[in-house]
């Protein structure tokens, strides 16, 4: 593969058979010929909610169907309540893969006061992943399962335009109804 500039990202465009691997295959990214990262295949991502509720002065919970609990796997999140051009406030984690992650009340507090815009979301995003520093540089090598989720904020209706939007109030700038 060749590095895409500017920031020399390596993504494969060719075909794959599919699956690709299966959970717990060991792939190795190659250097030069020699094994230079090393990750394993992965299980899908299966949340079991459909949405994360974001309530002041509540933590928040997210569940999903575990990985088996030998596979090398963890769990990035990213809650972000203001997609569209709103507050640049977000809350990112890192956790095991153990099927259920808690936001505390006062992270959830904090982030609700700073504000929020129209189609609040939360990533979920199961890797397994590997970095090392080579003479060609360093690499990091991941394999993802992604999933997206609306979050819901008592009072905020999203909107993309003003028929999204009771007949009392009209689609802001910010993509919520006001």
């Amino acid at each position: 593969m060749d590095a895409i500039a500017p920031v020399n990202v390596y993504s494969y465009a060719g075909e794959l058979g599919f699956p690709a691997f299966e959970p717990g295959d060991r792939i190795d990214l190659l250097v030069d010929g020699s094994s230079a990262a090393v990750a394993v295949g992965i299980d899908d991502l299966v949340p079991l909610d459909t949405e994360l509720a974001l309530d002041g002065g509540q933590d928040a919970t997210l569940t999903w169907t575990p990985t088996a609990a030998d596979a090398d796997t963890r769990l990035r999140v990213t809650v972000d309540i203001a997609n569209p051009g709103g507050t640049p406030a977000k809350i990112v984690c890192e956790a095991p893969d153990a099927g259920e992650l808690v936001i505390p009340a006062a992270l959830v507090d904090g982030l609700l006061d700073i504000g929020w815009s129209g189609f609040p979301s939360v990533t979920l995003i199961r890797q397994s992943s590997d970095a090392v520093s080579t003479d060609e540089g360093c690499f990091d090598f991941a394999v993802r399962s992604l999933v997206a989720l609306s979050v819901e904020i008592d009072g905020l209706i999203s909107c993309s335009d003003s028929d999204d939007c009771p007949d009392t109030l009209e689609c802001q700038s910010d993509l919520t109804c006001g």
